[in-house]
């Protein structure tokens, strides 16, 4: 099974470089970047389910779509480089001016370090109506809570045993 915190750095060598291209189409319809869909299922084909790579799979693409429809990019979680969960606040703060150069620097550096794990998590939780439940691709702060949260489902086992996260996104 892949480490969680290395699961998704497989696919970062398919996410294209900015400038993307615009997605919103002259009549106002969107239209999707399946190509890269296909670039990162193909990645995962080989992989064992309960490793979580072709779900993994679905969740950057999902996450790469809210960016290309004009969300702010590192507000979509996962983000596309380490740490993937970074909170908008703590970012606004390390990034609007309040430290040196150099602390900035220094706390840059730590996101990634072991001990940084509880604020800066692997993959994000939200809090919902019954109890507290990993999210796939969310975009959230502090402040405001959950504003978009997408579940992917692989749905290559049985539906039965992810029946407690059925019932909690269905209110």
């Amino acid at each position: 099974m892949a480490k969680k915190d290395q699961k998704l750095d497989r696919f970062d060598e398919f996410i294209p470089a900015v400038p993307w291209v615009n997605p919103w189409q002259p009549e106002g319809r969107y239209r999707a970047d399946y190509d890269l869909l296909t670039k990162l299922l193909s990645a995962a084909v080989g992989t064992a389910q309960r490793s979580g790579i072709v779900a993994a799979a679905a969740d950057v693409w999902a996450a790469e779509e809210l960016r290309r429809a004009g969300f702010e990019p590192d507000e979509v979680w996962p983000r596309r480089t380490q740490p993937r969960v970074l909170p908008r606040d703590v970012r606004n703060f390390v990034e609007g001016g309040a430290l040196t150069k150099k602390l900035r620097a220094d706390v840059e550096e730590r996101y990634t370090h072991a001990r940084a794990r509880k604020a800066l998590p692997i993959e994000a939780h939200v809090l919902g109506s019954a109890y507290s439940k990993q999210a796939d691709v969310v975009i959230a702060s502090w402040a405001a809570g959950v504003e978009v949260l997408i579940s992917t489902k692989t749905m290559l086992s049985s539906y039965q045993k992810n029946l407690r996260n059925r019932f909690e996104e269905g209110y």
